[in-house]
């Protein structure tokens, strides 16, 4: 019996994890689709960013502790930065933060 490679076992956890993620996905979707009393939830545009391993860590860290998702530290954090910064913010419905 020939063990897997490294690369192998790599793909498969990444294709489970990307399984996993999509069916969240599907039903965080279901959830916000059902809601009572509210206002639909805005949309939310995928981005990609790269971050110091080290600040990812550390944003990661902070949203165990708080038990809330990394998403919603992030999207207020960058919301506070703007406002710190002067910018203007849209205001968004309810249902993301």
């Amino acid at each position: 019996m020939t063990a897997k490679s490294p690369k192998a076992n790599l793909g498969a956890t990444l294709r489970k994890k990307k399984e996993e993620s999509a069916a969240t996905a599907q039903s965080t979707s279901v959830a916000q689709t059902f809601r009572t009393g509210e206002e639909p939830a805005e949309q939310l545009k995928k981005a990609t960013y790269e971050l110091p391993v080290s600040l990812h860590r550390d944003l990661h860290l902070h949203a165990v502790q708080q038990d809330t998702p990394m998403r919603d530290l992030v999207i207020r954090y960058i919301e506070a930065g703007l406002k710190a910064d002067g910018a203007q913010i849209t205001p968004r419905q309810s249902g993301h933060l």
